[in-house]
């Protein structure tokens, strides 16, 4: 949630108890805020959580209301300039979500299986009836209408499916971009889908502060850089300070900015080289999975086929 800036996070099947809950929200107490609806017939089973980052969103004054104890629940929150949002679920005397998201536990179109086929008409139905009834989209699918992607990797069979989805109300689907499908980095048969939405009426803002990127902290060319200018600093502070050397354009101030502007210079340019090398091997990684997909989903319908024709 921090390195995407995710602003709120949905959690099905989340398996936590009210004690873990109170632990997290003290552990995470300044970058967190986490509602929890627990189911009541199981001590730790099931279970949904929405999870509100602090630094992305305003978590102050929020009304949370259970619709189904650990199967639905939705949140009333203030969005930009006071502006109303309300998240997840659904309930004939609350305000209409603008946004839907978790776990289906099916699909919509054979695309979004491998091995490609439809599922059950019966709860297809129901969704799309909670679907037109809140006059939500799935936002992915409306993004890239051919795509193939999924969600879920059932390693037992290798079959896959996009079950995980986000919906959105179609006047707030015009102002979104970004959506993606992700991998996270936590050991799960699950990616992470997302989104951002943009308000339309917020003031434009600039692009701020230069601020170092993560991942060039750990970076040994630029540790070493940092290094060697470090001691050569140190000697011209100690000149400066031996010989009382001092005026307007030679002091252990103007080394000092000097310093900080000449190690500036050099985390950008190698910023400009590492990010372009992290982009090309997660590239890379996503075109062979895309291939593996392809593959897989053709050694599937072959198998399927032949199972038929027994």
């Amino acid at each position: 949630m921090k390195d995407q800036r995710i602003g709120i996070m949905v959690i099905g099947e989340a398996h936590l108890n009210a004690d873990r809950c109170a632990s997290l929200n003290r552990l995470y107490a300044r970058q967190l805020e986490i509602k929890f609806s627990k189911d009541p017939t199981t001590s730790n089973g099931r279970g949904v959580v929405i999870v509100l980052n602090r630094s992305v969103v305003d978590t102050d004054g929020i009304k949370v209301t259970e619709i189904i104890p650990g199967r639905a629940m939705i949140i009333d929150m203030k969005w930009r300039n006071g502006k109303p949002l309300t998240v997840l679920g659904t309930h004939p005397n609350i305000r209409k979500p603008d946004a839907m998201a978790g776990d289906t536990n099916i699909v919509e179109d054979a695309i979004d299986r491998i091995p490609a086929r439809t599922d059950p008409e019966g709860p297809v139905a129901a969704l799309d009836e909670l679907k037109s009834y809140l006059h939500l989209v799935d936002g992915w699918r409306e993004t890239y209408p051919t795509t193939k992607d999924y969600t879920y990797h059932q390693v037992a069979t290798g079959s896959q499916s996009r079950i995980d989805r986000i919906y959105i109300k179609r006047p707030l689907f015009d102002h979104t971009f970004e959506w993606e499908i992700t991998t996270v980095g936590i050991p799960t048969d699950y990616r992470m889908v997302s989104v951002k939405i943009l308000d339309a009426k917020a003031p434009e803002i600039g692009h701020g502060r230069w601020v170092w990127p993560a991942h060039i902290l750990n970076d040994k060319t630029l540790t070493k850089y940092i290094q060697d200018r470090g001691m050569k600093m140190q000697s011209e502070m100690d000149i400066v300070e031996r010989w009382e050397i001092r005026d307007p354009k030679c002091n252990v101030q103007t080394i000092w900015a000097t310093f900080k502007c000449e190690i500036g210079h050099k985390a950008r340019e190698r910023s400009k080289i590492l990010v372009p090398r992290i982009i090309r091997e997660i590239a890379a990684v996503e075109l062979k999975q895309e291939e593996e997909q392809m593959l897989l989903s053709a050694v599937l319908t072959e198998k399927l086929v032949r199972l038929q024709k027994q």
